[in-house]
């Protein structure tokens, strides 16, 4: 599983994040405070991406790297970091998970790197790629 991070200029919770969702998509929304899961079939398997909120970031990472989140909780104005956890080949899904989030709250698409970089705006989210 990898994951990666939707960084939010708004202060929102997994309430929000289900609502955005639910008018939506088809595929099964299960939640509860602090986590949200899509669920669908594939290949007679279920399948699922996850949204849980990250509200400790800054006390999970060493010194260094707490300094390049810094600058970009900084540049971006964030408010709320959400993980999305997931297996690489459910990208495609990610990505429209995410957008729908951008297009209603803004913000952008960070990767499981120091410091979330590189960060992906809605306009750039088809250039996203995972940062090996």
């Amino acid at each position: 599983m990898e994951d990666v991070f939707y960084l939010c200029p708004q202060k929102i919770t997994v309430a929000h994040i289900k609502q955005v969702f639910q008018n939506i998509s088809s595929d099964n929304i299960i939640s509860d405070d602090e986590r949200l899961q899509i669920i669908w079939k594939e290949s007679e398997k279920l399948q699922f991406i996850e949204f849980y909120l990250f509200p400790d970031y800054m006390y999970s990472v060493d010194e260094e790297e707490t300094e390049l989140m810094l600058d970009t909780i900084r540049k971006y104005h964030v408010s709320t970091v959400v993980g999305i956890l997931h297996h690489t080949r459910h990208i495609p899904i990610v990505l429209k998970y995410t957008a729908l989030l951008m297009q209603k709250f803004g913000g952008v698409l960070g990767t499981d790197t120091p410091g979330f970089f590189p960060c992906f705006s809605l306009a750039e989210l088809q250039k996203f790629q995972h940062q090996d």
